[in-house]
């Protein structure tokens, strides 16, 4: 026993049973998920260069999603991506997909999504604070709608249905999100990512209750 051993996530397991693990083998850049002997019960990215990715990219050409993610929110004066697929940088046509980004000059968790080929993006969002929060997402575009601790944000009829024709640049990433390199290291740790290709609107609340059942959020 040593109570000063780090331990680091080289594999974040998909427990869906379809095999998209996402991983990350350099060591130096594998987010932590014990401290100093200490199991956190998350994993905690440093904002620096951990992330990890999948080989699938399914993900990103999508005309309905719903994501669930428990994680702390970055609420420092910058902007960082807990995760996406894809990458979406407005004002240029050769990006696309979608993201959840952290902009802690608004301490707001936004959804936000990008066809290639089109300069602008679209968003949805809602305002966060520091402690462990779920935030939700579901969208049969155009219709997209975000929400916090099961409490509704923000919801818009013209979010753009995302895409990308990169089979690399539209992988799923956690911890960052991919334009010409990685880029944007989320900066706090993250519980759980629960991703459909579906809209799962009428299941919203009970998902979030099992969620909510599980980590005693709200």
């Amino acid at each position: 026993y040593d109570n000063t051993v780090n331990g680091f996530v080289e594999t974040w397991y998909d427990q869906s049973g379809n095999g998209n693990d996402a991983t990350q083998l350099t060591a130096s850049k594998q987010p932590k998920i014990v401290d100093g002997g200490v199991y956190l019960g998350e994993v905690d990215f440093d904002g620096v260069n951990d992330y990890l990715q999948t080989t699938n990219s399914d993900l990103c050409n999508v005309s309905e999603l719903s994501v669930f993610s428990v994680l702390k929110p970055h609420i420092a004066q910058s902007q960082v991506v807990a995760f996406s697929c894809g990458s979406v940088v407005s004002g240029s046509t050769g990006y696309g997909g979608w993201r959840l980004n952290l902009n802690g000059y608004l301490n707001q968790a936004q959804f936000q999504t990008q066809t290639i080929g089109n300069a602008s993006m679209t968003g949805v969002n809602d305002g966060v604070g520091g402690n462990d929060t779920l935030v939700s997402y579901v969208a049969n575009f155009p219709d997209a709608a975000t929400f916090t601790n099961g409490q509704a944000g923000s919801s818009t009829s013209n979010a753009k249905s995302p895409s990308n024709n990169n089979l690399f640049k539209r992988r799923f990433r956690i911890g960052c999100q991919f334009t010409y390199q990685v880029a944007s290291f989320y900066t706090k740790p993250i519980k759980e990512i629960i991703l459909y290709t579906s809209d799962q609107t009428a299941n919203r609340p009970a998902i979030e209750a099992n969620i909510n059942n599980q980590y005693d959020i709200y």
